[in-house]
């Protein structure tokens, strides 16, 4: 009878969790269900955007879509800031010439979302071609009317 008492406070606990989380708004919300959906495949298409500006080096439309405050973590370990980021760019240190995501899903935590995913990459970094498959995870945060990424995160995979 204890144990059958136990189990089911654990449950209501469970159930008590979950509807405050709710009330909060931090259910996620993946593309593709319910009215949310459109916020997921908003941020999906921006960060497709982001990945098309930095194969051209469109570094003013990687400017609006990269939040002031980013902290980019590179698959090599480095980490930069928007600016730092940019400026490699800009010099020719890194040059990207293609990025493939696939398997690419995101969850939306009311003004957060975060996009999860693989990627194909070929680019020159320090005058050296790579070519390289990554894990990744990055956060977009909605400031206004805009969305904006505010961290990256990668992990090359073999």
């Amino acid at each position: 009878m204890a144990e059958a008492r136990s189990i089911m406070t654990r449950r209501m606990l469970t159930f008590v969790l979950m509807l405050s989380a709710a009330a909060a708004g931090a259910v996620p919300v993946t593309a593709g269900q319910g009215p949310a959906a459109k916020t997921g495949d908003a941020v999906k298409a921006l960060d497709q955007k982001r990945f098309e500006a930095m194969t051209k080096n469109d570094l003013d439309t990687l400017g609006t879509l990269l939040a002031d405050d980013l902290t980019y973590h590179h698959s090599s370990g480095a980490a930069d800031s928007k600016a730092a980021y940019i400026e490699t760019l800009r010099t020719g240190k890194t040059r990207y010439h293609t990025i493939e995501p696939s398997d690419v899903s995101v969850r939306v935590y009311g003004t957060t979302a975060i996009v999860t995913g693989t990627a194909k990459l070929s680019f020159t970094s320090n005058g050296q071609p790579v070519n390289a498959t990554l894990r990744y995870t990055d956060v977009w945060v909605q400031r206004g009317n805009a969305w904006q990424m505010v961290a990256w995160q990668s992990t090359r995979l073999p």
